[in-house]
């Protein structure tokens, strides 16, 4: 029998745009039954984790969004514990382990993406106590669909996978991270100004299928 588990992790895909993290994190965090990680681990390419921990910390975003959330209300004591640190932002390494990966271009580099995927996930998913909750939106399209993969022989039933939406005049947003966050936006379809209070999120839960429990079966 499973242990119930008491902690929540967010495992989330981050390519060189960090508003796939800030923007599943609002939309877990403010929905009618909001789900909120105890912790948050990023994995990406070595450019990716750079944006990331510019855009998010050196600007101050991170801790803005932490603000606007606790004055919403919800009680945060202990959650979203995430930082500008190796164990919070993970970058995948080559096949040899010898550098960063700066980028996927290879079937090389998917193959080492996907074994350190199966390395992470299982870290977590051994752990009975952690709730895994998976965010595929970020990077490039092959390492979403490794990560699902991965999900699909480690995950538990308890376990998830996000996607996060957003209408399409938010997309070419580059300085956009969640609705409500600062700054000027126009529509490039209009040339209009437009309110980042007005972006509509929506989180979507992608279905799998545990094999890991057939593994166990036969």
């Amino acid at each position: 029998m499973e242990t119930e588990p008491s902690q929540t992790l967010l495992l989330s895909l981050v390519g060189t745009a960090p508003a796939v993290l800030t923007e599943t994190v609002w939309a877990m965090a403010t929905q009618p039954e909001p789900v909120i990680p105890d912790r948050i681990v990023a994995v990406s390419t070595s450019a990716g984790a750079e944006r990331l921990r510019e855009k998010l910390f050196d600007d101050g975003h991170w801790e803005q969004m932490i603000s606007e959330l606790k004055a919403r209300g919800l009680d945060l004591e202990g959650k979203l514990r995430f930082g500008p640190i190796a164990d919070s932002i993970r970058v995948f390494p080559d096949m040899g382990r010898t550098r960063e990966l700066d980028d996927i271009r290879s079937a090389e580099d998917s193959e080492a993406v996907a074994e350190f995927l199966m390395e992470t996930v299982r870290s977590f998913t051994e752990n009975d106590s952690l709730r895994l909750i998976t965010s595929i939106a970020g990077g490039r399209k092959t390492t979403s669909a490794l990560l699902h993969s991965v999900i699909t022989l480690l995950g538990r039933s308890d376990d998830r996978i996000n996607h996060i939406l957003i209408d399409d005049k938010w997309i070419a947003q580059e300085e956009f991270l969640y609705p409500g966050c600062v700054g000027e936006f126009v529509d490039q379809a209009t040339g209009e100004k437009i309110d980042s209070a007005d972006a509509k999120l929506q989180l979507v839960d992608v279905p799998f299928v545990p094999l890991r429990y057939l593994f166990k079966r036969d």
